[in-house]
């Protein structure tokens, strides 16, 4: 046989393992992780593309064979390009078929975040409150649920850090034991996270207690959070900055509504419109 022959077949080779690791890739990323809605899983495949495009020497030719493949089996003229064809298809297909089957979603605005602060205040700052009296002393808790569905549970304490991705219940009772929080005492916080109507928050009693971050909406993967500044001085130090846009959107010196992106950022659709009302407004309210 040929060398030339052997790099064909090597090369047809490598296009079909291509091909099966985006199918393979497709379908993890629908079920391997959690994926609330359409933007989500767009924001998770933008986030995968631009990763590629950094690591361009690995990702380039991975898109190159992908693109070539799908150009030389368009002829179909022997089972080999009909059989890539078909996979090509099929994954369009179950690409469509995950996207479609996820629920549509509305981004947050800064209103609803107003409207919603107003209602719930005390629901809010009571939540903080008896989660920081849980707390042991320098521990912090990152937590997020929507439904019975824990998103993300992340507990630091001197003793390291730890995020249970499982949902399991001895794992998650054990990961929250880390920083002093009981069973009955999270029931407690999500009863209350419920009644504040938001999914989630991160809140520190390790000797950077000057903000809280409480989870109000989710849009794709950006989060729509209020940052409750408990000492607005230090915040200021911390960012080295006064409170203005660049962190959020103020509503006082002590509450910003912000939009956080830990893969694709999103900002508020009404953000220029709220900015220009809350300005004409007296004393900027």
């Amino acid at each position: 046989m040929k060398i030339k022959d052997i790099l064909g077949r090597a090369y047809n080779a490598l296009e079909f393992v291509v091909v099966i690791a985006t199918m393979i890739y497709i379908v993890a990323m629908r079920f391997g992780d959690v994926t609330h809605d359409r933007i989500e899983y767009l924001d998770r495949w933008e986030y995968a593309i631009i990763g590629l495009a950094w690591l361009f020497f690995i990702g380039l030719p991975i898109i190159l064979i992908y693109l070539i493949s799908l150009a030389r089996a368009i002829p179909l003229r022997n089972t080999r390009q009909k059989t890539m064809m078909a996979l090509h298809v099929l994954n369009v297909g179950l690409w469509g078929i995950f996207y479609l089957a996820l629920p549509k979603s509305e981004p947050c605005t800064a209103a609803q975040m107003e409207a919603h602060y107003l209602s719930h205040h005390d629901e809010i700052h009571d939540l903080i409150a008896y989660t920081k009296s849980c707390l042991d002393d320098s521990t912090t808790i990152d937590y997020q649920a929507e439904g019975e569905t824990i998103d993300r549970l992340m507990v630091c304490c001197p003793r390291g850090c730890w995020h249970d991705m499982m949902n399991n219940q001895s794992m998650k009772d054990l990961t929250l034991s880390s920083v002093g929080i009981t069973p009955a005492q999270f029931d407690t916080i999500n009863a209350k996270m419920r009644q504040a109507g938001v999914i989630g928050f991160e809140i520190n009693r390790n000797g950077r207690e000057h903000q809280s971050y409480v989870k109000f909406r989710r849009y794709g993967t950006t989060l729509y959070q209020y940052v409750i500044i408990h000492d607005p001085s230090q915040y200021i130090d911390t960012h080295g900055a006064p409170l203005d846009v660049q962190y959020g959107i103020p509503y006082n010196d002590s509450i910003l509504f912000q939009s956080a992106g830990n893969l694709v950022c999103h900002r508020f659709p009404d953000l220029d419109q709220y900015l220009n009302k809350r300005q004409k407004a007296p004393d900027g309210q």
